[in-house]
């Protein structure tokens, strides 16, 4: 079933914005047809999405997410002809391009993929290249002032931390990320960088090279007064630590920051610091202060 958009109030800054797409529909996965990836079918599609009528590229990024729903190895195939034009779609200032060009790729991600996976020819699949150069246009759309498309980049971000392994690219542009001026970016990237971290295997976390700019952002974090990234920061080393073993990382640490001071913080962040029982203390001292009370009251013996 087909659902016209009605005109959508989104609440931003204390004002309401009025979001309307005239005369577009927009179809849920579960409504979606079939579409033969026949070599006519992906012509017809790239036409469309290369098309100067913004609608023809609304409801070719239908037909793309179409195809990937029920061809998705003939998507793989041909995402190397589409990715220039779902990026454009991701940064298409009319924000129902944008929307539904989100909504493929968060239909893309909703599903595990391995980027370090290589075909029989021994090439990479087309998702490792594509995830990496997807991934900073999306985080552009976090701090996009359209709640509905702010949310749908989340959604995004989110999957392809939680969906898509062994990626040295994804975990560096996550990191770069991280450090930006934006905090609801560096925010966003940062969390999904915890989340992407812990499915990290241990093949993958003791090549130096997967975790070089990972453990110099940890180093950075770890002085942050943002809290959130400081304790990021913490949970990810924890999970590296259970899984290599503390020596290892420290091993690691030393190799990649090459700076003693550095290293010694990390390895300080391991260390739970002890801190009062406030309550005893305060039992303590109404015991005490009971006392003098009754001492007090004592009368004198003369």
């Amino acid at each position: 079933m087909e659902t016209k958009e009605e005109p959508m109030q989104v609440e931003d800054n204390k004002q309401l914005e009025i979001v309307e797409d005239a005369g577009i529909e927009y179809t849920e996965s579960q409504d979606l047809e079939d579409i033969e990836p026949t070599d006519e079918n992906i012509s017809n599609i790239i036409e469309r999405l290369s098309s100067e009528d913004w609608k023809e590229n609304f409801y070719g990024f239908d037909n793309l997410r179409s195809l990937y729903q029920f061809h998705p190895e003939e998507f793989k195939q041909y995402l190397p002809k589409f990715k220039e034009l779902i990026k454009e779609g991701v940064e298409n200032l009319r924000s129902s391009i944008c929307r539904n060009s989100l909504n493929l790729t968060s239909e893309i991600y909703s599903t595990p993929k391995d980027l370090s996976e290589k075909d029989e020819n021994g090439d990479l699949t087309p998702y490792s290249e594509f995830t990496a150069e997807i991934l900073p246009i999306v985080s552009k759309r976090l701090a996009d002032d359209k709640v509905f498309l702010s949310s749908r980049a989340k959604t995004v971000t989110e999957l392809i931390a939680a969906n898509c392994t062994h990626s040295r690219e994804v975990t560096d542009v996550l990191c770069e990320l991280s450090r930006s001026k934006s905090f609801v970016i560096a925010s966003e990237a940062n969390n999904a960088l915890k989340t992407s971290c812990s499915l990290f295997d241990e093949e993958h976390i003791r090549k130096k090279d997967n975790l070089d700019n990972l453990l110099k952002l940890v180093s950075t974090h770890l002085e942050s007064k943002r809290q959130p990234f400081t304790k990021n920061s913490k949970l990810i080393l924890k999970c590296l630590k259970e899984k290599i073993g503390e020596a290892d990382l420290k091993s690691l640490a030393t190799e990649v920051l090459q700076d003693d001071s550095e290293v010694e913080q990390i390895m300080k962040a391991f260390i739970v610091k002890k801190t009062k029982d406030s309550s005893s203390g305060f039992r303590a001292f109404l015991k005490n202060k009971k006392k003098a009370k009754k001492g007090d009251d004592e009368p004198e013996i003369s």
